[in-house]
């Protein structure tokens, strides 16, 4: 079984064509597990199966986490799939990816920078408040798409001063929080300009920090972007793997039109699935 391993902005992913594998859908979930743990297999935040699409986009993507959940969408998966289908001759510089969460269009900027429309705010609350070991912690509440990829936001200036260990407790007790019902993904945010901020987000299914999340980045923008006035409409954010881009296409009444999420991708290695675990 071929596969390519990509990142973008540090989020890694195992991206399969299942066109030409053929494996049951029944099995793809146990694949993610085996094959994304560290040290152990290939070793990814992710797996990425290619599909052919029910409509009329160019491909599906079906993206499972390293422990074998099922998720709604991944953005800098769908840049690095973006990339991988141009790569591969699935799709032209523009094309459409159809998802669980929706349909987009990408958009091949150059030979690495990928850009996707992402999809606009499905729930926005944002102001909200939770009690973490006696301290109130406010955030806000992002769904992307529909079904909504869900996103705790919580502005914590310095946050990079705190220990790992207590901004990891702070960050998986939220994202357990009985206030989600479908759990969230959690991100702490440090605002520097008027369209800059420092990112650091805990994902579900990952359970733990990443060096980056597409879908985090998004929800972010449009916090600080509802939230401030002052801030700009074209924001970077700054996160352990490296730098994303958002652009909000917005009217005057801050009503988001679209939403594009732009970055670098890097394909690491191809080659053979020789896992003996499978």
């Amino acid at each position: 079984m071929e596969f390519t391993k990509i990142q973008g902005a540090g989020n890694d992913f195992i991206v399969i064509d299942n066109t030409r594998v053929g494996l049951p859908v029944s099995k793809l979930s146990h694949l993610a597990k085996v094959l994304c743990r560290r040290k152990l297999s290939i070793g990814a935040d992710g797996l990425i199966v290619v599909e052919r699409a029910d409509g009329n986009a160019d491909f599906k993507m079906i993206f499972f986490n390293s422990d074998g959940s099922k998720a709604e969408m991944c953005g800098n998966g769908a840049r690095c799939v973006a990339r991988y289908a141009y790569d591969n001759k699935i799709a032209w510089e523009t094309m459409n990816i159809e998802t669980p969460a929706g349909e987009f269009s990408a958009q091949r900027i150059s030979d690495r920078i990928y850009k996707i429309e992402f999809m606009k705010p499905s729930i926005i609350n944002l102001y909200g408040n939770l009690d973490i070991d006696g301290i109130n912690y406010e955030y806000s509440y992002i769904e992307l798409g529909k079904p909504g990829v869900p996103h705790a936001l919580i502005y914590l200036k310095n946050y990079k001063q705190i220990e790992s260990d207590e901004l990891y407790s702070i960050a998986k007790k939220i994202r357990y929080n009985k206030i989600f019902n479908k759990g969230a993904n959690v991100t702490f945010y440090d605002i520097i300009d008027t369209d800059k901020a420092t990112i650091k987000t805990y994902e579900r299914g990952v359970e733990n920090f990443t060096l980056a999340c597409g879908t985090a980045a998004s929800a972010c923008a449009v916090t600080m972007f509802m939230k401030n006035d002052n801030i700009s409409s074209n924001i970077s954010l700054i996160t352990d793997g490296g730098e994303l881009t958002i652009d909000l296409n917005v009217t005057e009444d801050k009503i988001i039109n679209k939403l594009y999420l732009i970055g670098d991708t890097k394909v690491v290695a191809m080659g053979k699935i020789l896992d003996e675990d499978l």
